[in-house]
């Protein structure tokens, strides 16, 4: 979500940063994965609706990924500084980081209702997809786009009153910014056992309060952590193995777990009566606890793997980064129209073909990252113009 962290290569102090852009490349690709294929075409193709599909394309851990390094990456620079400017400059840049990009996004969506483009209810027929059918349930206007994209959207509306579904992140990304920017004020000067002290604290009001923000500090955590060397240490320390055994245990042991439940009715049962799921509510999105104890799992292991760190700062890694927020932004606007129309015409409820349907999937995808990467050219040189605009209002 956050794009503070930009690629680069081998730098030193520096390389962590593209290990972060990677990190959020391939989380950004696992949404769209999971939208395209099990989101989409579940009914037809039963096989996506499966432990190891769920565990592959983790839409809802890739959600909690994208908090953990906001968090990281919005105090990345203020860690490393220590000037409170850095801060302001930042807060002062959020708001217009977040809504110029998805005025964008949704003008995109706008366009495709008004003009006519939008063949999304056609194809969740053809497709017997209940999710797809339930999406934009209102007349597109000007005055609605404008005050979705500036205001509405960071108040998190019902899913069918979003220009762009996906958004419903958007008032917790907002809030933990928030949280964040106060934090770093708070603790400026601070030493360094006062800061772990307030620290703990802002974790145990969020987990009783807003679980979903514990993210952005763990975020906050895992920057101190590497700026003061402590995960480095740890790496060449005896407790590596362990702290390993941990990550893999927190990765891949709660994912699959969250993954069989969608089968196994006992299970579900246990994650409803014990970590508090609403009755109707799907597993997949699990308790906000629970899946940033699987998030931090992954960070953990990057952390300790150096190979894997090597892979996620790789040049593929770094591409996927780039465009990861455009990618995230314009999958909806390729699904309602082009994903659509192709199962509009192509796709036979009565007998629908495999081959056709995992087809009109990979164009998705492609059409998808080939968009994301337009749309990063059109959203850098309207970023320019606006933080051109808060700096003359900020006289800096």
């Amino acid at each position: 979500m956050s794009q503070s962290a930009v690629a680069v290569a081998d730098a030193p102090g520096r390389g962590r940063l593209a290990v972060l852009d990677g990190i959020r490349g391939w989380a950004s690709l696992a949404v769209l994965l999971f939208h395209v294929l099990p989101e989409t075409n579940r009914s037809l193709l039963p096989e996506l609706d499966s432990a190891p599909v769920a565990m592959l394309c983790d839409g809802s851990l890739a959600v909690y990924v994208f908090f953990i390094l906001s968090g990281e990456a919005l105090s990345a620079g203020y860690l490393r500084a220590g000037d409170l400017g850095i801060v302001r400059t930042l807060a002062a840049r959020r708001y217009l980081r977040l809504t110029v990009p998805i005025l964008l996004a949704s003008a995109l969506v706008w366009a495709a209702m008004a003009s006519g483009l939008d063949a999304h209810r056609a194809a969740a027929a053809a497709l017997r997809s209940d999710w797809l059918d339930g999406f934009l349930r209102f007349a597109p206007s000007l005055p609605g786009l404008l005050r979705y994209a500036l205001r509405d959207v960071y108040f998190d509306p019902p899913p069918a009153q979003h220009y762009v579904p996906l958004l419903w992140t958007m008032h917790v990304e907002l809030l933990g910014s928030c949280v964040v920017f106060g934090l770093l004020a708070l603790l400026h000067g601070w030493a360094a056992r006062a800061r772990l002290a307030c620290y703990a604290a802002a974790l145990l009001l969020l987990a009783l309060f807003d679980a979903a923000l514990l993210g952005f500090v763990i975020g906050m955590l895992l920057g101190e952590a590497r700026q003061r060397g402590l995960l480095e240490r740890l790496r060449r320390s005896r407790w590596r193995w362990p702290a390993i055994l941990l990550g893999l245990a927190l990765l891949l042991g709660i994912a699959g777990v969250r993954a069989l439940a969608h089968h196994d009715a006992t299970l579900r049962y246990l994650l409803r009566a014990y970590l508090g799921h609403a009755r109707d509510a799907p597993v997949a999105l699990a308790n906000p606890l629970l899946m940033n104890a699987n998030a931090f799992g992954l960070f953990l292991l990057v952390a300790l793997l150096p190979g894997l760190a090597r892979a996620l700062g790789g040049r593929l890694s770094r591409w996927l980064g780039a465009i990861s927020f455009p990618l995230y932004l314009v999958q909806f606007a390729v699904l309602i129209t082009l994903t659509s129309w192709l199962a509009v015409w192509l796709v036979d409820p009565a007998r629908p073909a495999r081959a056709v349907l995992y087809g009109i999937a990979l164009v998705a995808i492609a059409a998808s990252l080939l968009l994301a990467w337009g749309f990063a050219q059109v959203e850098r040189q309207a970023l320019r113009l606006a933080n051109a605009a808060v700096a003359r209002l900020l006289g800096v």
